[in-house]
């Protein structure tokens, strides 16, 4: 069985805060990373920069929230920006992923803990990746022996 070519991460690319999950070595699992606080373009793309290249990924899958009418929203065109900028500035392969929902799911999954104001919406942000790395990994192919 071939190794898959580098770990896949996944960003929720929001105003103020990023949410971010990565893939295992084999691309099987998903675990969340510490939500990254937003502070300014450039300090941004340095960060993912330095994640990328610590852990090895060669795709980014960023979660695009269309309406649910599958029509862009203001936030997806801004969502490509930040993707096409990104692939620039950090040479890793970027890729669009249909996000509707998921910071409800991501809400139910932080559910009742104890968590207010930031470190809850850190929280929900990182569960908002972790959801959009895993619907992906789902809808690709699994391959048999």
């Amino acid at each position: 069985m071939a190794k898959p070519e580098g770990r896949i991460l996944s960003l929720d690319v929001g105003e103020r805060r990023i949410g971010i999950a990565l893939t295992d070595e084999l691309r099987l699992t998903v675990r969340g990373l510490p939500t990254l606080v937003r502070k300014n373009r450039k300090t941004d793309f340095e960060t993912l920069s330095r994640v990328i290249q610590d852990h090895e990924v060669t795709l980014v899958v960023l979660g695009n929230p269309i309406h649910i009418s599958g029509e862009k929203s203001d936030q997806s065109r801004k969502v490509e920006r930040f993707a096409e900028r990104l692939n620039k500035y950090s040479g890793a392969e970027t890729q669009l992923w249909d996000e509707r929902l998921t910071s409800v799911e991501a809400e139910q999954m932080i559910g009742s803990r104890r968590l207010r104001g930031e470190e809850r919406k850190q929280a929900i942000d990182q569960a908002a990746a972790i959801l959009i790395l895993e619907s992906y990994l789902r809808s690709r192919p699994t391959s048999s022996p």
